[in-house]
């Protein structure tokens, strides 16, 4: 995933409130138990030095009514830069540093597939939008171009060809505007895929009928389910599970391939100088990379693992931060893509369980390179 998106925290001087918190919603006591968090994370962030117009901005952003398990929210100078709503419940934390704290918002934003369910029908179909791998689907809209005929019924002689050919054109003229349509909602909703079931014969119409660019993305289910329904929901779940895994793969051998012809590096402190470097391509986070490790920073994309590596390329006042919120900075100013492996979440602080023997990527973490390994210089 591109992180530029949070490209605009990384502007101007003065420290970060990093928020997350568990917000609970449906219980009718919600609002007293996510206020009841937010009195904790307040206590520690005034006792960090926090001042009282960026608390009362963040206050008022995490006790804001949301249908979600948890929030991310990220303030400073009395004002909140950046809220967002977050898939699952995040491990409670609050933090004043002079980065933000958004390596493990990515990770779960990463992690929320969104996908469109589609039902192919011969009559037209429906488009259930906006669904996620974690979220809701919303009710599904009808496509239809023409109602009659769409059914083959047995007559004689010449009006038998006739009737079958109208109802074949009909089949094609709807599955012409279920394409029309189903690439209209892609555009604005920008899905990571499109899941379609329904009517065998309406789905290769269908197919046949979308751009390319839409048809890549497109996961077809050999089941006739309604658009909003929960079987297509935990299909098209199944069926994205197994292809983010594959394309996992996919990126791991690349990776893999580059490293041995060194287009790419392997471990913290070859990553960070990459990335520092400004030629890391792609950043791949293993699970078992500890992003709650130490680190130095300075302006731009400046990290080092050292405050003595820091000054000696330069920098006359390094400060200290967490690796994790250095590394979403670097990716996030220097264009480079960040992918996080399949795992449990990223808990900056948190205890770490013993490695695997052999670990996907020393460290937990790597990097595939726009320039050889030889000009990176840890």
């Amino acid at each position: 995933m591109k992180a530029d998106f949070v490209r605009p925290l990384y502007q101007g001087d003065g420290d970060w409130v990093s928020v997350y918190l568990e917000t609970s919603w449906g219980p009718k006591d919600a609002a007293d138990r996510t206020a009841l968090r937010w009195r904790g994370a307040r206590q520690e962030l005034e006792a960090a030095g926090a001042d009282e117009a960026t608390l009362e901005a963040v206050a008022e952003a995490v006790t804001e009514p949301r249908p979600a398990p948890g929030c991310a929210v990220f303030a400073r100078d009395g004002a909140v830069a950046l809220a967002t709503s977050l898939p699952a419940a995040p491990a409670p934390r609050a933090r004043l540093a002079p980065l933000p704290d958004v390596l493990p918002m990515l990770a779960q934003v990463d992690d929320d597939v969104r996908y469109l369910q589609v039902e192919a029908r011969r009559d037209g179909g429906e488009i259930a939008t906006a669904a996620s791998s974690r979220g809701t689907l919303q009710a599904p809209t009808g496509v239809q171009a023409t109602e009659w005929p769409v059914h083959k019924v047995r007559t004689e002689g010449w009006a038998q060809k006739q009737h079958q050919r109208s109802v074949e054109e009909a089949w094609e003229d709807n599955a012409k505007e279920l394409a029309s349509a189903l690439t209209e909602a892609g555009r604005q909703q920008r899905p990571r895929f499109i899941v379609v079931a329904g009517d065998a014969k309406a789905r290769r119409l269908l197919l046949n009928h979308l751009p390319v660019a839409v048809r890549d993305r497109t996961i077809v289910i050999d089941r006739e389910f309604p658009a909003g329904s929960q079987e297509l929901a935990s299909a098209a779940q199944a069926a994205i599970s197994a292809q983010l895994a594959t394309e996992t793969g996919q990126r791991l051998d690349r990776w893999r391939e580059m490293l041995s012809r060194g287009g790419a590096v392997e471990g913290l402190a070859e990553t960070v100088a990459a990335l520092r470097d400004g030629v890391a391509a792609e950043v791949l986070v293993h699970p078992d990379f500890d992003a709650g490790q130490p680190a130095w920073i300075g302006p731009g994309s400046e990290t080092a693992l050292t405050e003595a590596a820091l000054r000696e390329r330069g920098t006359a006042d390094p400060q200290p931060d967490l690796i994790g919120a250095a590394v979403a900075r670097a990716a996030a100013c220097t264009d480079a893509e960040l992918w996080f492996l399949p795992g449990p979440d990223i808990e900056p602080g948190e205890p770490r369980p013993a490695s695997p023997p052999n670990p996907a990527l020393a460290d937990g973490i790597g990097a595939t390179l726009r320039a050889p390994a030889s000009t990176v210089h840890p």
